[in-house]
C-alpha cells in the first residue's frame, strides 16, 4: 500500500513547530500535533488514540502536565510559521477571555464567575 508523499510546506511547517520543543520531547510532541490534526473533537485522548499511541499514556500525561517546553516557544514558532506562509501588511491581534480574563468593573460582561482554570495564582471568583 503506497502513502502519498507529504507536502514540502507542511514537512517546514511541522519542522519549525516541533523545533521549538526540546529534543528529547520532540516525538512525543509530534505524536500529539499530528494526533491532534487528524481528530475532529480536539480532545487530548483523541489525539493519543489518533497518534497510533506509540508510547504510553503516562508518557503523554507527563509531557503535558510536567515536561519542560515554553509556550512562548511554541508560540514564537506558530507566528514564525505565519510569517513564513502570509505577509500582510498589518497583523490583527484579538485575544479572548480565555486567555485574559476581564476583571474591570466597567468591562461589559465582567460579572463575578467562577475561575474554572485554577491556576494558584488568581482568585477563585473573578469580577
Amino acid at each position: 500500500m503506497s502513502h502519498p508523499p507529504i507536502p514540502p510546506v507542511l514537512a517546514s511547517i511541522i519542522a519549525r513547530i516541533t523545533a521549538a520543543v526540546p529534543a528529547r520531547a520532540r516525538v512525543t510532541f509530534l505524536d500529539l500535533l499530528l494526533g491532534a490534526a487528524v481528530t475532529k473533537g480536539g480532545h487530548v485522548t483523541d489525539a493519543i488514540l489518533a497518534g497510533g499511541l506509540s508510547r504510553g499514556w503516562s508518557t503523554y500525561y507527563w509531557f503535558l502536565e510536567q515536561g519542560r517546553w515554553s509556550w512562548l516557544r511554541l508560540w514564537a514558532a506558530l507566528l514564525e510559521v505565519l510569517t513564513m506562509l502570509f505577509q500582510p501588511p498589518v497583523w490583527y491581534a484579538v485575544i479572548d477571555d480565555s486567555v485574559v480574563e476581564r476583571v474591570s468593573s466597567e468591562a461589559p460582561g465582567s460579572l463575578t464567575h467562577h475561575n474554572h482554570t485554577a491556576k494558584p495564582n488568581r482568585p477563585k471568583f473573578l469580577r
